[in-house]
């Protein structure tokens, strides 16, 4: 793993604990937003992982706020320095392994949120993908990075503004890269 994107999940897992603690939705929605800006420079899956994970329990915080207990939170708190852990250690492939069992022990911890965990990290893959692609990624390879259909990124990001601006900021420039060229004559 690149010595950059690991400092920043490190830096990213340590604000989510802290965030955790305080039950501070907000600051995980951020966290993840921050996390994505590196994904789609380095598109590595880790960062992307972390991203949805943080996320996924902005949203979980959010919704539950007063109903997830504090040992769920201190269960998830201590996993997440143990990602921190195997990640100083260069413990590649436990770090992956330990955020896979952490998302599974997430949906298992409460029947709503198992309920509706995998349909927020659904949609999560599919509006950060949209916020990768924002930052010139191609649609195909953020759709294959986060492993969701071309059609629910498509649909997403057609519903958004992001095509609208692109167009908008690419007809500007045209135009005025023709209007400097009759300056030139």
């Amino acid at each position: 793993m690149n010595k950059i994107i690991k400092d920043s999940i490190l830096t990213v897992l340590r604000r989510m604990r802290k965030a955790l603690k305080q039950r501070d939705s907000h600051l995980l929605a951020k966290l993840s937003n921050f996390t994505i800006h590196n994904s789609s420079i380095f598109q590595d899956e880790d960062s992307i992982t972390t991203a949805l994970v943080a996320y996924a329990l902005s949203k979980i915080i959010a919704r539950e706020k007063d109903q997830i207990s504090d040992s769920d939170v201190d269960y998830i708190r201590k996993a997440i320095q143990k990602l921190q852990d195997h990640l100083r250690k260069n413990q590649e492939e436990l770090f992956r392994d330990d955020m896979n069992t952490l998302i599974e022990d997430i949906k298992r911890l409460d029947s709503k949120v198992s309920i509706y965990f995998d349909e927020i990290l659904q949609k999560s893959r599919i509006k950060k993908g949209s916020a990768i692609y924002s930052h010139g990624i191609s649609l195909a390879r953020v759709a294959k990075i986060l492993g969701v259909s071309q059609w629910e990124l498509m649909s997403y990001v057609g519903n958004t503004r992001i095509i609208d601006e692109e167009e908008k900021e690419s007809v500007k420039k045209r135009l005025a890269f023709a209007r400097s060229l009759f300056e030139l004559v």
